[in-house]
């Protein structure tokens, strides 16, 4: 009766109600999600504009691993990869998941694709243009990744061993985010979501900038040796 119906027009008013202070909620919390990348990539972007020297580009990485840790990306490391076709080198800067100081590793580009099944698949996507990878890694592949890195990791972490959520895992994701000179990548235990995909990508070109600076402190230092 009409009774039933006020009822029902009373709860669909009050649900009408908490759905939209719901939206607004939502609205809220996505926009100080964005002013927080917004402050991070910023941070990054300033250190790059304040290089002196090409040295300076490791403190560019620190600043970046750093602001990804502020946004809460659940990672087993965040690496930067450069890439030296001609000069046949493959550079690697990382923060791994429980090693205190930065990990950094160069060895010839040829070796590291021939070696690794992983790299070789990186590099072709690279090659390729492509503008990122997705990589799921399990079984056989991710004991010889672990084995792999593990000697890496120590060099400036002596004693170091993957925390066991990193050693137990049965599946690890990479994704990484590429750009002409190399990528930067996320090992994590979960598929990446289009989000914080979207995330690595406008954090790949800062760095692409932060190299490009790289790069011209580079040669005007080699200039000034010359003279």
């Amino acid at each position: 009766g009409d009774e039933d119906l006020d009822v029902l027009k009373r709860f669909s008013d009050v649900f009408g109600f908490a759905y939209n202070r719901f939206q607004e909620l939502k609205q809220k919390e996505e926009q100080n999600r964005e002013l927080t990348i917004q402050n991070a990539i910023e941070r990054v972007r300033s250190r790059a504009l304040g290089m002196q020297e090409s040295s300076e580009l490791d403190e560019v990485s620190v600043a970046l691993f750093e602001a990804l840790g502020e946004l809460s990306f659940d990672t087993f490391w965040c690496a930067i990869g450069l890439i030296d076709e001609p000069g046949d080198r493959f550079a690697i800067s990382a923060q791994v998941s429980g090693a205190e100081d930065l990990v950094q590793s160069a060895a010839s580009l040829q070796a590291s694709v021939e070696a690794s099944v992983t790299s070789r698949t990186i590099v072709e996507a690279w090659r390729r243009k492509d503008k990122a990878y997705t990589l799921e890694v399990t079984g056989q592949a991710l004991t010889d990744h672990l084995e792999f890195w593990t000697p890496v990791v120590q060099e400036s972490n002596p004693g170091y061993q993957f925390p066991q959520a990193f050693a137990e895992a049965e599946k690890i994701y990479q994704f990484g985010s590429l750009f002409p000179h190399g990528l930067i990548e996320i090992g994590t235990p979960q598929a990446v979501g289009q989000e914080d995909q979207d995330v690595l990508r406008r954090f790949t070109e800062v760095f692409e900038f932060a190299y490009a600076r790289f790069l011209e402190l580079k040669e005007k230092e080699e200039q000034n040796r010359e003279l």
